[in-house]
């Protein structure tokens, strides 16, 4: 029986100064080619799903942008209802006024 360390005599398949269990350069894998592309899904819808699809988007948009103005308008209600009743009250008490303007001098109606 020989000794375990010492190599067999005859070639075993492998190169001289290779660790077992590596490859040499020219056996590493590649990827493998890209395949062709599959046709792509808008060129298998019929053009007038296309152009439905094209005015939804934009639908939507607007109504986004329009939501968004009434959400900014919104903010200002408390501002625009206090002044809405301002003009009311002021053009009620008008007609009052002038009644007044009529038998007291101005400065002391107010104007």
């Amino acid at each position: 029986m020989g000794d375990a360390r010492r190599p067999r005599s005859g070639r075993s398949g492998r190169a001289r100064g290779t660790v077992l269990g590596s490859r040499p350069a020219y056996s590493v894998r590649l990827p493998p080619p890209p395949r062709a592309e599959p046709e792509a899904a808008a060129e298998r819808t019929v053009p007038w799903l296309r152009v439905a699809a094209a005015y939804a988007w934009r639908l939507i948009l607007v109504g986004a942008a329009v939501y968004g103005v009434f959400s900014v308008l919104g903010s200002f209600q408390l501002v625009a209802v206090a002044l809405f009743v301002a003009l009311v009250v002021t053009s009620v008490l008008r007609p009052p006024t002038d009644l007044l303007a009529r038998f007291l001098p101005r400065p002391l109606c107010g104007h």
